[in-house]
């Protein structure tokens, strides 16, 4: 089974990552695939590691951290994307649920 869409690695999860690990691991969860929301998402998603699970590393920029970031963060996202570790872009801007501004 394949999580396509999780933020394991950020800090809300430190106090109790090695039990979602091992309930993800218990149900037959064998990669987690991670869209960054911002640039320094790619640095925290290498600090996961696990024997059964296999985490994927995906660009990405969420809409709420367009507003934050220097006036290149579209060739800044580019360079992300050519990484060689990075599988898919995720986190595309649709989430107009935080918000509509950009």
């Amino acid at each position: 089974m394949i999580d396509t869409h999780s933020h394991i690695y950020l800090p809300d999860f430190v106090e109790d990552l090695d039990e979602v690990l091992e309930r993800a691991e218990s149900v037959g969860v064998t990669d987690i695939l991670m869209p960054a929301i911002d640039f320094d998402s790619l640095d925290q998603m290498e600090r996961l590691s696990h024997g059964k699970i296999h985490f994927h590393k995906m660009a990405g920029l969420h809409p709420c951290d367009v507003s934050t970031l220097a006036d290149d963060f579209e060739g800044e996202l580019h360079s992300l994307c050519e990484q060689i570790d990075i599988v898919g872009v995720g986190e595309t801007g649709l989430d107009y649920y935080w918000s509509k501004d950009y």
